[in-house]
């Protein structure tokens, strides 16, 4: 498995920028497609953080409420990340994607983008 393979994708990573996401990681993609292995401090060059799996999961809430718990599941070939509600069953916010680190990717953009909303509605920690 290559590193690309277990980091945000290049389009993710901006839109991780883009919400607002502290850039601070193991691993930077710059010049468009080029992994650095530390930050790059080049000021004509974009660089955004190429989040691993482990620190997306940092970067989501265990529980967006009372009963509800992070959830991820591997099936064939897709992974699932979403919050559970273990008491009524309901499952908020799913993420689906071929990497991993991109549907951690895809939850944490849903969560920006709903955070006032699911507030409104009771759900906490976010």
């Amino acid at each position: 498995m290559s590193i690309e393979d277990q980091v945000v994708s290049l389009e993710l990573a901006k839109k991780l920028k883009e919400i607002g996401v502290e850039q601070e990681s193991l691993f930077y993609w710059a010049s468009g497609s080029l992994l650095f292995f530390e930050e790059v401090d080049w000021s004509d060059v974009d660089t955004y953080s190429a989040f691993t799996a482990v620190e997306l999961t940092d970067l989501l809430p265990t529980s967006i409420g009372k009963n509800t718990r992070l959830a991820i599941l591997k099936f064939e070939d897709v992974w699932k990340v979403a919050y559970f509600d273990m008491i009524d069953g309901n499952i908020i916010g799913l993420s689906e994607k071929r990497k991993l680190a991109d549907a951690l990717a895809g939850l944490r953009i849903w969560l920006s983008i709903i955070a006032a909303e699911l507030e409104k509605a009771g759900y906490t920690g976010l």
